[in-house]
């Protein structure tokens, strides 16, 4: 198991993977790396039993043996090289991105003989932000998606996704074009849904007064930081763009059910899909 822990990037995503960590395997020793204004602003309850700023990386990853990179893609791109020369021989790296085969291509290019890359997204789906919105709740038995890097062993491998699981994670193990392209339809097309949802509403005078459970909830996604997506965006344009198109010709589709009356086909197909994508058959 894996005794000394960096995570780079205390955000929601990286916070709660440490909340989880010190929650379930305590003795853990547990490192943070962020920018000084947030590693200042961390209170003092923080999992983490030492803090270091971003400008003493190669310090903050002595020893470690795992390293998670909580960062937006375009940051775990631009820091993985120093990563991968600042880690021990035999540590294992893995990113908390949504994004794989941008930031997989990334590791590939920096490989050193005997430290491990591993592409990594916990499937959590959250608007919040920061720290302050961490919770080991939110990670607590979500779904943890593993992209290896060409060199990695098996057995490396396996001990991670074993270690993930002791977390209760529910891992998979997936090549990264192929994750990318589901992912644009399972996590970012619904940010863009709701988006768009929300805007629409908007339009109507005095909606507020007629919202209910069901709005709530198709709407929660739509206060999502946007630099946070502005990095989603620019490494799966052309699937997030896929998913967008085959979504407009679906409403097309209903529009025109609806003026034949004939929408009973839709809400039966979709009634069936549903026990399907939520694992209910």
């Amino acid at each position: 198991m894996y005794r000394k822990i960096s995570i780079i990037g205390t955000g929601l995503i990286g916070g709660s993977l440490a909340l989880l960590l010190k929650k379930i395997l305590p003795d853990i020793k547990l490192i943070a790396v962020d920018l000084p204004s947030v590693i200042q602003n961390l209170p003092s309850d923080s999992p983490f039993d030492e803090v270091f700023d971003s400008n003493d990386i190669s310090e903050a990853l002595k020893d470690s043996e795992l390293i998670f990179l909580g960062l937006p893609i375009s940051g775990i791109i631009d820091i993985l090289p120093q990563v991968m020369s600042d880690s021990k021989e035999g540590a294992v790296i893995c990113d908390l991105g949504s994004v794989n085969t941008a930031i997989l291509k990334e590791a590939e290019k920096n490989l050193i003989t005997g430290k491990y890359f591993i592409g990594g997204h916990p499937i959590g789906g959250s608007e919040g932000e920061g720290f302050n919105d961490a919770s080991a709740d939110y990670l607590d038995g979500v779904k943890f998606m593993l992209s290896p890097a060409s060199n990695v062993p098996k057995e490396v491998l396996k001990n991670l996704s074993d270690f993930l699981t002791k977390l209760n994670f529910e891992v998979h193990v997936m090549d990264s074009v192929i994750h990318d392209r589901i992912i644009a339809y399972t996590s970012h097309l619904p940010q863009f849904i709701s988006t768009a949802l929300t805007l629409s509403v908007g339009q109507i005078d005095d909606s507020e007064q007629t919202v209910g459970r069901g709005m709530y909830s198709m709407t929660r996604l739509a206060s999502s930081p946007p630099k946070i997506w502005n990095d989603i965006i620019r490494f799966n344009n052309k699937e997030i763009r896929e998913a967008i198109s085959v979504f407009s010709a679906f409403l097309s589709e209903i529009e025109n059910d609806i003026l034949d009356g004939s929408i009973s086909e839709k809400f039966n197909s979709a009634a069936e899909l549903k026990k399907k994508i939520r694992g209910e058959n």
